[in-house]
């Protein structure tokens, strides 16, 4: 018996094919709490209580200027995202369905800095979510920016670099879905304004400035919907492009492989198989096939990988 050129040719295109088709290995990460580290500014993993001060405001339908009134929030804690314990709901205050409970941390200006990354993990019902840098609601002018859910699922970044000078982005036809847990982070700096969903960038822009400093006024605040949920918010100080965000486990499974190869009338060809390339160990798939010009055979694929060849008999 020889092998032929048409069958070292085959052969590799088996290889390839099943190399690419075949199944493939998983990553089973699981998302665990972050830790502090040296670049951890602010971190908040929402297990039963928040370093944030919950306030609430209630709307009075007066123009831009003054402070919202406050009210009594209302909030509760629940199942958060798979191996990070506990999450945070707001509702709207008892006392009036038309307002809005909200996050207030303590720090100040948070966000100006030369670096950073913030993020958090969102469990939408509603698009209504924004995560931003202010002075109170019901301001005129102060809010410099962050990170926002639109009414269409988009996720949107901004920032005043100076108090003149803004820089907004979005994260085109990618959408934070509703109803599952999913991660939102903005980072800028250095390299740019960075914009990511579940690990992903979604979004880019050259601009390497920073949050305006509000002559020390602002605080960052987070403000959601009725019935969303919030979980592992942090803010650091470097531009991160790791996230504690699982990567998707994925198989495809072949059911059934066509090899097939051009061939010579009346002479006799033979499809054989193995299951590595690390010995010279071939099995017969079937009978010797004569050749009608150009000829096929199925194989229904029971081993994860397997590698054919088709040889000529003398």
């Amino acid at each position: 018996m020889k092998e032929t050129t048409t069958t070292k040719n085959l052969t590799m295109l088996a290889v390839i094919g099943l190399g690419l088709f075949g199944a493939l290995p998983t990553r089973a990460d699981v998302i665990t709490p972050y830790n502090n580290d040296a670049y951890t500014v602010l971190l908040d993993h929402f297990d039963g209580s928040t370093s944030a001060t919950i306030l609430a405001y209630t709307n009075t339908g007066a123009p831009c200027g003054n402070a919202l009134p406050l009210v009594t929030p209302s909030y509760s804690y629940g199942s958060g995202v798979s191996g990070l314990n506990q999450a945070l709901t707001l509702y709207p205050p008892a006392s009036d369905p038309t307002a809005r409970s909200y996050l207030k941390y303590p720090g100040g200006e948070l966000l100006s800095r030369p670096n950073g990354t913030m993020e958090c993990w969102v469990y939408l019902t509603n698009y209504n979510f924004n995560f931003h840098q202010l002075n109170y609601y019901g301001e005129c002018e102060g809010d410099v920016g962050g990170i926002d859910v639109q009414p269409s699922g988009q996720l949107t970044g901004s920032m005043w670099y100076t108090i003149y000078n803004p820089v907004s982005f979005d994260s085109g036809t990618n959408r934070v879905p509703l109803n599952a847990w999913t991660h939102v982070a903005l980072s800028w700096g250095s390299t740019g304004v960075h914009l990511y969903i579940n690990g992903a960038l979604v979004g880019t822009n050259s601009n390497t400035g920073s949050f305006a400093d509000w002559s020390g006024q602002d605080s960052v605040f987070v403000n959601y919907g009725s019935g969303n949920h919030i979980d592992e918010l942090r803010i650091s100080s470097i531009q991160r492009t790791n996230f504690n965000v699982p990567y998707p486990t994925a198989s495809i499974r072949v059911s059934q492989v066509e090899v097939c190869w051009n061939s010579v009338s009346n002479l006799l060809y033979q499809v054989q198989y193995r299951s590595n390339l690390t010995t010279d160990q071939w099995a017969n798939f079937g009978p010797p096939i004569a050749g009608t010009g150009h000829d096929c055979v199925t194989d229904a694929v029971s081993a994860e990988k397997r590698f054919y060849r088709v040889i000529l008999f003398p």
